[in-house]
């Protein structure tokens, strides 16, 4: 389990030390963004917070992949615990209204259950508000980890 851990905490790092081979010109695009997201379930009785970092890993014109990374906690009917996803974002559309697509993994920890820890996958679908040249960034849409879906909210600043 440590080897797991040391192994995920490496892979998360290295996306926030990536470098560009190209500059990306910032007029035309974001660069970086941070936000907050929460996460809910009404029918489940279950929330989530993260703390969101994202990085510009591919862009063109219409088409933009990013690295996200998060840190965060989650609470359910009887449990709580820490999350840690790590995901790549498929962000399409040229102008301020985008549709966001996701797919990765995260890490969970449940402070009530020792046996119920690990790793899981973790897909969205949102739609996103953010203009080119970067400034307010908003998200809403739904999530799925390895147990529930349940809707997102996000907001934030792209640099």
């Amino acid at each position: 389990m440590k080897k797991t851990l040391l192994i995920f905490l490496i892979l998360k790092s290295s996306l926030l030390i990536y470098s560009q081979e190209k500059n990306i010109d910032r007029h035309n695009t974001f660069f970086d963004a941070v936000y907050g997201s929460n996460g809910f379930n009404i029918g489940e009785i279950y929330i989530s917070v993260n703390i969101n970092l994202e990085k510009t890993l591919y862009n063109t014109e219409y088409v933009k992949i990013n690295g996200r990374t998060a840190a965060g906690f989650w609470a359910g009917w009887a449990e709580t615990g820490i999350e840690a996803p790590l995901t790549g974002q498929i962000i399409l559309f040229k102008r301020s209204s985008h549709l966001e697509i996701g797919a990765g993994g995260y890490y969970f920890y449940d402070f009530y259950d020792d046996t119920d820890n690990g790793f899981g996958s973790l897909l969205n679908m949102a739609y996103r508000f953010q203009k080119p040249e970067g400034g307010f960034l908003f998200r809403a849409g739904v999530e799925k980890n390895k147990y529930l879906a349940y809707f997102i909210l996000s907001l934030g600043y792209a640099f």
